[in-house]
């Protein structure tokens, strides 16, 4: 795995977290932006914010490899 380090859109959603589930597995290091809570069952490093409002998130950025949406 060449870039394993990805920031996930909506990892509380419906898809997301099905997505999100499966990096995981994947071996993949999550840092996920979600408007809601945080799904503490997932292994990953959430991230409060929205994609309306770039400065809730776009300081993690240069910290991944990847975004996925």
């Amino acid at each position: 795995m060449q870039n394993n380090k990805l920031f996930l859109t909506g990892g509380t959603g419906f898809i997301g977290s099905h997505i999100l589930t499966e990096l995981i597995q994947d071996g993949y290091s999550i840092k996920a932006l979600s408007r809601n809570e945080p799904l503490e069952q997932y292994d990953a490093q959430w991230v409060k914010g929205d994609l309306l409002d770039p400065g809730s998130f776009e300081l993690y950025l240069d910290e991944v490899d990847t975004i996925v949406h």
